[in-house]
């Protein structure tokens, strides 16, 4: 399997079996250690048991980041396409899972471009204002004043890139790459 940067097409569908094996590998050590010593000492009463159990945090943990991530698809790849010619020489993020303390979504594709961002979003239970506002507080705290303007669908976001590519003012190179660090950070 060849590793898929968090940020390109195709990361949910990777870090889903890259969770899935190192699940498997971290809940098999702390079992079979279990089981052997179950039979080794003839009863689970020793000291062993208590370890595996130990051992099986770790499982449990990346467990957890499997089935937050079990549900999450990628874009379908003709929109993705259609994306990628109408963008031309942008850097998109695609399979971006942004999360915040209270809430969390899906941003399909996202270009950052002059002082705005904008980001296509199928998920249906995003909540769209507290995405925006959470992902521009972040961004300013940090320094990059810029507007964010996440849409709901895929003929919207052409369009919107569209109106961007009329209007094109390039930003510096640094500071686009260093928002794109920043929105990756916030992402799981």
């Amino acid at each position: 399997m060849k590793k898929v940067k968090k940020g390109s097409y195709g990361y949910f569908l990777w870090e889903k079996k890259k969770r899935l094996v190192v699940t498997c590998i971290l809940f098999a050590i702390p079992l079979s250690m279990f089981f052997l010593c179950w039979w080794y000492h003839g009863t689970k009463n020793t000291v062993w048991t208590v370890i595996s159990c130990v051992g099986c945090l770790p499982a449990c943990k990346s467990l957890v980041g499997f089935i937050m991530l079990l549900n999450k698809k990628s874009l379908p790849m003709e929109d993705y396409k259609k994306i990628i010619k109408e963008a031309k020489n942008d850097k998109i993020l695609s399979d971006v899972y942004i999360t915040f303390y209270e809430k969390s979504g899906v941003l399909h594709s996202l270009i950052v471009r002059d002082a705005s961002i904008v980001a296509l979003s199928l998920d249906k239970n995003i909540d769209i204002k507290f995405m925006e506002k959470e992902i521009r507080k972040n961004l300013n705290i940090n320094g990059y004043n810029v507007n964010v303007h996440i849409v709901k669908d895929v003929k919207t976001y052409l369009q919107r890139i569209k109106s961007l590519n009329k209007n094109k003012v390039e930003i510096d190179k640094d500071k686009r790459e260093n928002i794109v660090r920043l929105l990756l950070a916030m992402a799981m």
